[in-house]
């Protein structure tokens, strides 16, 4: 039975749903039906192709909510088994997972890494420069002066080994990618689990995934008090329902963070850094790094005096 383009109702488009919502389908899959759907009527009203009512046929509410995801962040406690063992691998891949361990960034941002990567800003302070993929951006972020010095040791080695890359961690096999990937990462960190056992808090030996300090960084961010929107711009999340599967465990956490959350991007005498990159990452690191993070940052301004931090 043929339909005709101006017989296209939302009748129509409900009976459509209802047969989606019969089928043994998984929400992603019956939300990307209908989405499609959904941009094939709306293109087709915009270059003229067919006749179509030009009222919306499939609605945000109509998509089938897929199942609540929950952060698979590394539990503490085998956090501190992992930096016991971190020393039996080998240099270059101890200060990868470092780098991995203290920035959240994901496991192709940190392959990716510029072997010139490192900048400096105005106080003296070290940023990162990462390229998001996702997001198809590059932007500078602070990093704490543990990641500094693995960063350095790695720059250090290439030039006495006389390696000569743009990348910062080259691949270290004949291969036709130029830089690490994830399995060859998520193997070694098995392997050492299997070797050492790295156990859960039931015995188990944990299985790790390179992704798995991205979540745990977030979770370890939302619970330090660091507000959820800080949390997505430092992680580069594109919405903040991203960033908001590791709000929803520690809301009380949240909550609070929030009465004192200010925006600032002017410092107390009044300037501005005149470049983007750097306007961004001064913005990181007066609203994140002056919170308690887990990577060691010191919480107080870069001027204060202190004993020790």
């Amino acid at each position: 039975m043929s339909i005709l383009p101006q017989n296209f109702t939302r009748s129509l488009m409900v009976g459509f749903i209802q047969y989606l919502a019969k089928r043994e389908l998984k929400p992603a899959t019956k939300s990307i039906s209908l989405m499609n759907v959904r941009i094939f009527h709306q293109i087709a009203l915009q270059e003229e192709w067919l006749s179509f009512p030009d009222k919306s046929l499939i609605f945000d509410t109509d998509l089938p909510r897929d199942r609540v995801i929950t952060p698979k962040y590394i539990p503490q406690d085998v956090l501190n088994q992992l930096k016991k063992h971190l020393h039996l691998l080998s240099d270059w891949l101890q200060r990868f997972i470092i780098i991995l361990m203290e920035t959240g960034r994901r496991i192709s941002e940190v392959s990716f890494l510029r072997f010139d990567c490192l900048e400096q800003d105005s106080d003296g302070d070290w940023l990162l420069r990462v390229y998001e993929k996702k997001l198809k951006r590059e932007r500078l972020i602070p990093i704490s002066p543990g990641c500094v010095k693995v960063i350095k040791e790695q720059q250090n080695e290439l030039k006495n080994n006389g390696l000569c890359s743009p990348l910062l961690f080259p691949s270290r096999r004949q291969s036709k990618s130029p830089s690490i990937c994830a399995p060859h990462v998520n193997r070694a960190l098995n392997k050492l689990a299997v070797k050492n056992k790295i156990v859960d808090s039931n015995g188990m030996i944990y299985k790790f995934s390179s992704h798995q300090f991205r979540h745990t960084v977030g979770t370890q961010m939302i619970n330090s008090g660091v507000p959820q929107v800080m949390v997505q711009h430092y992680l580069g999340h594109e919405s903040p329902e991203m960033t908001a599967r590791y709000a929803h465990i520690h809301n009380s956490t949240m909550k609070a963070a929030f009465v004192g959350y200010q925006d600032r991007l002017v410092d107390i005498q009044g300037k501005i850094n005149s470049s983007d990159d750097h306007l961004d990452a001064r913005w990181l690191k007066q609203n994140i790094m002056t919170q308690a993070l887990p990577n060691g940052l010191c919480a107080l301004p870069h001027s204060a005096k202190v004993s020790s931090c």
